[in-house]
């Protein structure tokens, strides 16, 4: 029966509640006893069930009135499979996690292993930005094809970007970049921090005409497909290759996503280089622009919000790596202040070690509440538009999916809320409050992308999740990545350097937006 309902062009879907965003509007919509009809993976129309049932009774139905439909979570920050620790690489403060760890995986299989977890708690798309780690090309054709083909084999849909960075890829902060770094080593360790960094950087017209392939290569190849653009960072790329890559997502028509100002050592960067912020030097450079994503934003100040807000770009947060990293927390209100499109991403460090969209919704609607009754706390709805229109949008996809509408594609979870209703609740508390707190990802039942069920009742129908994990759990017999384990050993041997080259004696003293209890009066 499994294997009739996956791939069927037609059929309806029911649940005791249909939550849907609405792509012009703040509201998001809760009805009862509401289902849609799709077909050839587009919502033909959304009604209440009985209607649809009356109109159609020859269709076959997927859900129950013991579920919620809700649209596919849209991730729009994820890096990897495996997370830092699963490598080796307990969460540092800084770069330094890009060492990675000393095992080579198969990218094809931590990648489908990452689109497992994602699926399993309802996210449907996510936006890909590859990094395969220093000494590792992102460009190449071989791990590109492996990336891309794990998603597409798992059902999910993936918008897809290759990392490109051209300088100080590990290491900036207020006395330069990784050449100043390397200069206050000693000899012998300089020699091999200078050899290890300067292997990588590939000429500007060469990263652009590679990357170009890519476009070449996958763009339109796939419904479930779409290629961005992602420079690094405004640290690790040269003015030249920013530039560039900004024609070259404008050429293109796509979205382009940069880390930014993720840690205070990256704003006392810009200061040191270009005496202002980096967010100050994009605008210099005319980057800015509502296609551009930038994420974290987290070592902003109100200067520079006024100047994303006025260029018109995004902010993609991404709470749990905040706090794991140690990077600090997102001014959410006062980008909301100011009508900045807010998305939400996992990157790859979520609170379990795992891709739970659902459980960093939990947290970004917790962590941000500040003392007293002044700012309200986010919003239910504010979370949920979050997590799939606006990081629709931010993708670049917000034409398509992210909400339950007549004529978007049919990208559909439902959610048990046998956990979420039993054994009580208020029948007064909004549904949407119940199932933000109460919701899990292991409550997620069903799956279904473009119209086709890629889980149901919990089971993967396009590969063996068991079989996955065989061969995962093989890594372990695998002889270490030599390259890998040397890098391990040389970043064990910097790390005592960083301290005195980032000046960690010193503290922030502005944009704190989140102080320590009695710090005013201190």
């Amino acid at each position: 029966m499994l294997g009739e309902i996956q791939i069927m062009s037609e059929f309806l879907i029911r649940g005791k509640y249909l939550v849907t965003p609405h792509v012009n509007s703040d509201s998001v919509s809760v009805l009862s006893d509401h289902g849609l009809h799709q077909k050839n993976g587009r919502i033909v129309k959304v009604a209440p069930f009985h209607e649809l049932r009356s109109r159609f009774p020859h269709l076959e139905v997927i859900g129950s009135e013991r579920q919620v439909i809700l649209p596919g979570l849209v991730n729009s920050h994820y890096h990897q499979g495996f997370s830092f620790l699963q490598l080796g690489q307990p969460d540092r403060t800084t770069d330094t996690y890009r060492f990675q760890g000393a095992w080579d995986v198969d990218p094809y299989l931590e990648h489908l292993y990452g689109a497992m977890q994602m699926i399993e708690t309802g996210t449907t798309t996510v936006q890909v930005i590859y990094d395969p780690g220093r000494g590792r090309d992102p460009l190449d054709e071989l791990s590109t094809s492996k990336v891309i083909k794990a998603y597409l084999d798992s059902g999910m849909r993936v918008c897809y970007a290759p990392e490109i960075v051209n300088q100080n890829t590990i290491i900036a902060g207020p006395n330069g970049g990784e050449r100043e770094f390397a200069a206050s080593l000693p000899t012998d360790l300089k020699r091999r921090f200078t050899r290890f960094f300067d292997k990588e950087h590939l000429p500007v017209e060469e990263l652009i005409s590679r990357n170009e392939d890519v476009f070449s290569k996958y763009s339109d190849s796939n419904t479930r497909l779409r290629i961005n653009v992602a420079p690094g960072n405004v640290h690790r790329c040269s003015d030249d290759l920013l530039i560039k890559l900004r024609d070259l997502a404008l050429k293109h028509k796509t979205t382009m996503h940069i880390h930014l100002q993720e840690w205070y050592n990256q704003l006392l960067y810009g200061l040191w280089a270009w005496g202002k912020s980096p967010l100050q030097h994009l605008n210099d450079l005319d980057f800015l622009g509502p296609n551009l994503d930038c994420v974290h934003s987290v070592w902003v100040n109100d200067k520079d919000i006024e100047t994303m807000a006025r260029r018109g770009v995004s902010v993609s947060t991404n709470p749990t790596s905040n706090f794991r990293l140690q990077a600090g927390i997102t001014p959410i209100y006062k980008f909301l202040d100011k009508n900045i499109t807010m998305a939400l991403g996992t990157d790859e460090v979520g609170l379990n070690d795992d891709k739970d969209m659902i459980q960093e919704m939990k947290l970004l609607h917790k962590v941000h509440r500040l003392p007293g009754v002044r700012i309200p706390p986010l919003t239910a709805s504010q979370v949920f538009k979050m997590s799939t229109i606006n990081s629709a949008k931010v993708v670049g996809w917000d034409d398509a999916i992210g909400t339950l509408e007549t004529g978007m594609n049919c990208d559909v979870i439902l959610m048990n809320l046998d956990h979420v209703e039993y054994p009580f609740l208020d029948p007064n508390v909004p549904t949407l409050d119940a199932i933000l707190y109460r919701g899990r990802g292991i409550d997620i039942d069903t799956v279904i992308v473009e119209g086709e069920i890629v889980m149901n009742d919990r089971r993967f129908t396009k590969f063996d999740k068991n079989a996955l994990y065989r061969e995962l759990g093989g890594i372990a017999k695998l002889p270490l990545d030599p390259i890998k384990s040397d890098l391990n050993d040389l970043r064990q041997e910097i790390t005592p350097y960083l301290g005195t080259f980032y000046n960690e004696n010193s503290t922030p003293t502005f944009n704190s937006e989140y102080i320590f209890n009695g710090e005013k009066n201190s």
